[in-house]
């Protein structure tokens, strides 16, 4: 019996747009995931660009209203 030959499994919608992405991050450290999305000229789910910004180690960073007024008492 051979082998089963697999699915080599789903393109990736955002790996012709990994640079651009890094771009957007870095120039909006602060944009909602829907922000950068919107900014993106293909349509995926916000969990997908989650998983593409974690797999790339990239986090964006919201200045809470917590955090600021911490930092301002």
């Amino acid at each position: 019996v051979a082998p089963k030959i697999g699915n080599p499994g789903r393109q990736q919608k955002l790996a012709a747009h990994i640079d651009s992405i890094r771009c957007l991050v870095e120039r909006r450290p602060d944009a909602t995931l829907d922000e950068l999305r919107d900014e993106l000229s293909v349509r995926v789910a916000l969990s997908t660009l989650w998983r593409v910004l974690d797999r790339l180690e990239l986090s964006l960073k919201k200045e809470g209203s917590a955090r600021r007024q911490t930092a301002s008492a």
